[in-house]
């Protein structure tokens, strides 16, 4: 589900003596990407279990937008786990 998106980790590696840092692939399917950024947005700011969590993330990164990313993919297994159980959102 993450990977048809794009949103799975993949490591950039050269050789043996070499190690990259890790980035999403983006080799999925961009309008998912594109439709679950403003949705983060707001839950990152309104949502208190996701604000929690992308708080936590971007204090120990360099980059705000990879707290942005991670609370994405979140929404995106949650959306899925949904449907896949055909069950409606209960919050807490």
């Amino acid at each position: 589900m993450s990977s048809y998106a794009g949103y799975d980790v993949v490591q950039r590696e050269s050789g043996t003596s070499i190690k990259g840092k890790t980035k999403i692939s983006k080799k999925g399917n961009r309008y998912i990407r594109n439709a679950l950024y403003f949705p983060a947005m707001v839950a990152c700011r309104y949502n208190p279990v996701l604000k929690e969590n992308y708080l936590r993330i971007i204090q120990k990164k360099t980059s705000k937008m990879i707290g942005q990313v991670a609370i994405q993919r979140k929404l995106l297994a949650l959306m899925y786990t949904l449907w896949k159980n055909d069950t409606e959102f209960i919050e807490n």
